[in-house]
């Protein structure tokens, strides 16, 4: 019987990590506004409930937002997928799936939609690798 608890226990403990994320890579929040652009500022947005995302002033010198349409105070609510919240609780860390050294994924919430953009990074010079 005392065999039969050992094998299970180690058998829970062997898949407790099983379905967490996988990081291909870790995005730090800091890194995302110099990414996106050189004047891009984020400042928090928050709800009863907590942090729902950052609010991006700056958007007008950014290349990148201005041709897809995205402007002055749009609402950034993921970094690769990741909720605000869940970036916060992870101490503004992002867990991403895919390598991030070149290009990441950000969701704004723009007239009562979710938008996907791909970000292409400015802040690592073209030919190189941004990986920490």
């Amino acid at each position: 019987m005392k065999k039969t608890i050992q094998i299970l226990l180690v058998l829970l403990l062997g898949n407790a990590g099983a379905g967490q994320d996988q990081c291909a890579s870790v995005l730090s929040m800091k890194d995302v506004g110099p990414a996106i652009g050189t004047d891009i500022r984020m400042q928090p947005v928050y709800s009863p409930k907590g942090i729902t995302g950052w609010r991006v002033w700056g958007a007008d010198t950014s290349p990148q937002l201005t041709t897809l349409g995205i402007g002055q105070g749009a609402l950034l609510t993921q970094v690769c997928g990741m909720a605000a919240s869940e970036i916060v609780a992870k101490n503004y860390q992002v867990c991403c799936g895919v390598d991030v050294s070149a290009e990441f994924e950000v969701t704004f919430h723009l007239d009562d939609m979710e938008r996907k953009v791909l970000i292409r990074r400015l802040d690592v010079p073209a030919g190189t690798s941004a990986r920490r």
